[in-house]
This record gives structure tokens, sequence and C-alpha cells, in this order.
């Protein structure tokens, strides 16, 4: 998304969305790839189905596909 979490476009997703790294505790920089100085990718996931999942891990992977790290979260589907 290429923005900060203190800037106001992520400020306006949180009413309505769950940023899956914060809710997991491990929030990592994801940018630049070799050098990550800034957070800015996420993963977010709608407040209202979130009661529908637990998030088991959300990681960045060091790898050097582009110039950013992805992220990736596990989920598990609740009853």
């Amino acid at each position: 998304m290429n923005f900060t979490p203190d800037s106001e476009p992520y400020s306006q997703l949180k009413d309505r969305w769950i940023d899956l790294a914060l809710r997991d505790g491990s929030p990592e920089l994801t940018y630049s790839h070799q050098n990550p100085e800034k957070r800015i990718d996420y993963l977010f996931m709608s407040k209202v189905t979130s009661r529908h999942f637990k998030i088991e891990e959300v990681r960045v992977l060091k790898v050097p596909y582009s110039d950013h790290r992805p992220i990736v979260a596990t989920l598990r589907i609740l009853n």
C-alpha cells in the first residue's frame, strides 16, 4: 500500500480493518527487501469476519523477489 502506519490512509483503514501483524504482535519492516527501513506493506482482515479466524502466525519473508518483502499469514478457521 506504500504508506506508513502513522499516515492518514492507514488510520482510515483501521476503522473497519484489522492489521494482522499488529494483532499478532509482530509487525516487521517491509521496505526495502535488502535493507528494510519502513513498514509500508500490510495484510488486513475485515473486523466483521475476524471472529471466524484465529491468527496463527504473521511473518515477513526475506526473499529477493521484489523491492518489498512479502508478508504471509497463517489463519485457522474457527467454528
